[in-house]
Order: structure tokens, then sequence, then C-alpha cells
């Protein structure tokens, strides 16, 4: 194989690694202001939005030629990032569905 054809090319997964570091980033604000008490915090869930609003963001400006990596096993093109914005669009209704529902929840 030449090295041409091993070519990895990180905006084809770019969307993917910016959710998961969104979501690292919300887990790790949610361990660091826990302090020992079981209380809400409000502002987490508009944390989480904000990384579901950056992917979408990176989403939208990925749009245009299709890339292809690991010898065509993995596309993306407008099609894969037109059902990721559908799905991110669902993870930011969840979330805003979220935000009164929780600490009525717990309370």
């Amino acid at each position: 194989m030449s090295s041409a054809a091993m070519e990895l090319n990180l905006n084809a997964v770019l969307p993917e690694l910016v959710m998961v570091v969104a979501a690292a980033v919300v887990m790790l604000v949610d361990i660091l202001n826990r302090g020992g008490r079981s209380v809400t915090r409000p502002f987490l869930p508009w944390v989480a939005l904000a990384g579901v609003a950056v992917t979408a963001g990176v989403s939208i400006w990925l749009l245009g030629e299709p890339v292809s990596i690991f010898q065509g096993m993995l596309i993306t093109d407008g099609r894969s990032l037109a059902l990721n914005l559908v799905t991110l669009t669902g993870a930011a209704l969840a979330i805003l569905l979220s935000i009164r529902y929780i600490p009525a929840v717990n309370n």
C-alpha cells in the first residue's frame, strides 16, 4: 500500500471528534462542580447545547466536496452531513426538553 492510500484526513471525522470533546467537557464540568453534594447544575444543559451547536457549525462548514478516508470505508458527503444535522437537532431538542424536567424529577 502506498502512503497516499493510507493518508488520513481528519475532516471526515471532525464533527464526531468535536462532539466527543464537547461530551468530555460536559462530564468534566459536572464532576468538577459536584463538590460532594447532589444538587442540580442549571448551567450544564447550556454547556451541552453549546457543544451541539459547535458540532452543527462544523458540519455546516464541511459541506462541499466529499471526503473519503480508509480507502473509501468512511465517506463524508452531503447526505451524511445532513443526517448528522438531523441527529444534532434531535439532541438539541432533547437537551432543551430536559432543562425543566430533570430538576422537577429531582425534587
